[in-house]
């Protein structure tokens, strides 16, 4: 990958993400969910604009672990014991719609299904909660 088409690719991936974020938040709806719309947007399974090449790979996983650690800094353990039955429901549908998907195509039906999926449950517990 010459240096140049990884600093387009870069760009691409920070200005679709900090758009479809900020779009996300102004519909009441977590930013993270519009970040993910804009690497399924941007990635092989639409567009095809950014390729994930090993560079691409390594910096979201370090993006995915800044993530998860600022959700563990955010957490609050009594807010979560709270919405603990509307965690579980969510976790369950997840759960079935995952198993329904591995039940009935295999791992290429998970590939296809399983994002999806989870962006339906993080969408219906952000309306719930």
């Amino acid at each position: 990958m010459e240096i140049s088409s990884f600093f387009l690719s870069l760009l691409l991936i920070l200005l679709f993400a900090r758009i479809l974020g900020e779009l996300a938040a102004w519909l009441s709806i977590p930013s993270v969910m519009g970040e993910m719309l804009a690497g399924i947007l941007l990635g092989p399974s639409l567009l095809g604009w950014v390729e994930p090449t090993h560079i691409v790979q390594t910096l979201a996983e370090i993006g995915l672990i800044l993530l998860l650690f600022e959700v563990g800094l955010d957490t609050d353990l009594g807010q979560m014991a709270k919405a603990g039955s509307k965690a579980s429901v969510v976790a369950i549908g997840g759960f079935i719609a995952l198993a329904s998907s591995v039940l009935s195509g295999g791992s290429d039906s998970l590939v296809m299904v399983w994002p999806m999926v989870s962006l339906s449950m993080v969408i219906l517990y952000s309306f719930w909660a």
